[in-house]
C-alpha cells in the first residue's frame, strides 16, 4: 500500500490552473485600454484649432490623417 501512495505523490499538482487565463485576460484588457486612449487622443487632435495645432507642431493635414487612422493601425 505504501508503494501506491509514493507513486501518487510524484504526480505534479497544478495549484493555480487559472493563472494563465487571468494573465491573458489582463493583457487583453490593458491592450483595449491603450487603444481607447489612442482613439481619444486622435479625436482630440482632430478637434483642435489651427493655432493649437501650430503650437504643438502639427499641421491640419497631419491631424486629419491621424484622426482617420483605424484603431488597429499604429
Amino acid at each position: 500500500m505504501m508503494g501506491a501512495i509514493e507513486e501518487c505523490e510524484s504526480v505534479p499538482i497544478r495549484r493555480k490552473p487559472l493563472r494563465g487565463l487571468v494573465y491573458g485576460l489582463n493583457m487583453i484588457a490593458k491592450r483595449v485600454d491603450r487603444q481607447v486612449a489612442i482613439q481619444r487622443s486622435r479625436k482630440a487632435l482632430s478637434s483642435m484649432s489651427d493655432w493649437q495645432l501650430r503650437d504643438i507642431g502639427v499641421t491640419r493635414e497631419d491631424a486629419e490623417a491621424e484622426a482617420m487612422r483605424r484603431f488597429w493601425s499604429r
